[in-house]
């Protein structure tokens, strides 16, 4: 379609592009000219027009009060009997299956849609017309009252703006500000995936699904382990098992990983992609996160406590079993009241500013900043860590002068971290202490017995230790049955 206002259609255009100059060379036309552009391209004879599909006209019919077919058909010089058809076929649809009492709730809320964009934001359509006196500049607002048969097509425009096919644009100049609309530019082209940062959430999602994994397969051999020992094993060492288990088989690095990825869902609001009206418009909308979801984000952040303890464990030896629960709960439950009483917030500053990079050749524009996230509660949320790991160790240590401490066990085949935390008050004899072979597992020890010797694999050095069964002493008659099947601590 390529409408021109009645008032117009004796006029001869030059232009319709105000960021382009006359040009002289161009021959004078009866149409109206193409609109300026975000491409910057300045054509010359080159006419306005625009698409008007079933769905995009259904809208306009429902807008209007009384359309003129037979006028709003004098208007279209592109394809007058095609357009005159579809909106006749539209119209009568709309009079046929559209209950009246919806008809005139849709033309009053489109009649102060329609006031509002006139008087308030007053878009006008521009071109560069010849008349007896030379060159001049005639403007149109796309409301104006006496062109109600181009109203058809102004609701044409406001719809492709709304779609984000045309842009509304003021003009400051020195006389006063004129406000006018673009010509329509289809955005077509896929987005570059190389201009979109993905990369480290690409290799930090590869790594959670690593580590997930990893302590699944770990998971079910503990329990092809207690279902073999017939549930003969220390229950309160499985309680340890993320802790224990994710620092033997998997390493520091990637605990810390993991970690760093819990600090940036807690430091970070969620956006989603909302697109209402059948998706005539689309927008991201802040929503807030399920209850569960924030407790579950909460306790990711114990792996960032997980390595301090582990790391520190040199230095608080003996006080490390006791404030490691302390600091793990604290550090769950204040995470999760911090992320229920003050959410990360998402903030939108406008601040449109350009700046030349070349001449005439390429200038670069800010609109503003979206933040979703917050550094600063993200280093909030590491110091969090720190702060209740230090808080609970002096608790720990007060404590210690009126309570004992359990003694630890004293092995190297086992890890640092699960000689803190396992249990081994029912698990010595004669002085010797054992390790039920599932909570091996967790510390990186694999254990088959094969005849008369017990096989140990150490996943920590790599190394295979073989036991005779006289070392063993299950042949001890006063050898308790839970210690039949256990590994002797012995170096």
């Amino acid at each position: 379609m390529a409408p021109i206002p009645n008032s117009w259609q004796s006029l001869s255009f030059r232009g319709g592009n105000l960021l382009c100059e006359l040009t002289q060379a161009a021959s004078l036309q009866n149409r109206v000219q193409i609109l300026f552009s975000s491409s910057g391209s300045c054509a010359s004879n080159v006419f306005e027009t625009m698409v008007g599909d079933t769905t995009t006209i259904m809208k306009v019919i429902l807008s209007l009060t009384k359309p003129n077919v037979t006028a709003i058909k004098f208007q279209e010089q592109f394809n007058s009997p095609a357009s005159s058809k579809l909106i006749s076929q539209t119209l009568t649809f709309v009079q046929t299956y559209v209950p009246p009492i919806e008809l005139l709730n849709f033309q009053l809320h489109a009649r102060r849609v329609k006031l509002y964009l006139r008087d308030e934001v007053n878009i006008s359509m521009v071109q560069y017309v010849w008349n007896t006196n030379g060159y001049a500049l005639a403007t149109l607002n796309y409301f104006d009252p006496m062109e109600v048969d181009f109203e058809f097509f102004a609701w044409l425009f406001m719809f492709d703006w709304v779609q984000g096919i045309r842009e509304v644009v003021s003009f400051e100049g020195d006389t006063g500000n004129l406000t006018t609309m673009s010509t329509s530019t289809t955005f077509q082209i896929a987005v570059n995936p190389m201009e979109i940062p993905l990369n480290i959430a690409n290799y930090m999602r590869w790594f959670l699904q690593y580590i997930t994994w990893v302590m699944l397969g770990v998971a079910c051999l503990v329990c092809f382990y207690i279902i073999g020992l017939r549930g003969q094993i220390e229950a309160s060492n499985m309680i340890s098992f993320s802790r224990v288990t994710s620092l033997v088989w998997i390493g520091r690095p990637l605990i810390l990983l993991r970690a760093l990825s819990a600090v940036c869902l807690l430091a970070t609001s969620t956006l989603q992609l909302t697109r209402p009206h059948q998706g005539l418009v689309s927008f991201l909308k802040s929503e807030p996160q399920h209850w569960y979801t924030i407790v579950l984000a909460a306790s990711e952040l114990n792996w960032m406590v997980f390595i301090i303890n582990d790391v520190c464990s040199v230095a608080t030896s003996k006080f490390t079993r006791g404030y490691s629960m302390k600091s793990f709960t604290s550090v769950w439950v204040v995470s999760a009241i911090w992320a229920f009483a003050a959410p990360e917030a998402l903030s939108v500053a406008i601040n449109r500013e350009c700046s030349v990079v070349h001449v005439d050749f390429q200038v670069i524009c800010t609109g503003g900043t979206i933040a979703i996230g917050s550094v600063n509660q993200f280093y909030s949320l590491i110091g969090l860590c720190i702060v209740c790991c230090v808080v609970s160790y002096v608790v720990e240590r007060m404590q210690y002068k009126t309570q004992g401490i359990s003694r630890s066990p004293q092995s190297h085949l086992l890890y640092a971290t699960a000689k803190h935390q396992f249990q081994t008050r029912k698990w010595e004899f004669q002085g010797v202490q054992f390790l039920d072979k599932a909570s091996a597992v967790l510390t990186g020890v694999i254990s088959l017995p094969w005849r008369d010797e017990l096989y140990i694999f150490d996943v920590k050095t790599w190394r295979i230790y073989t036991i005779s069964a006289d070392q063993l002493g299950f042949k001890d008659a006063n050898l308790p049955m839970h210690l039949v099947c256990a590994i002797p601590l012995v170096e």
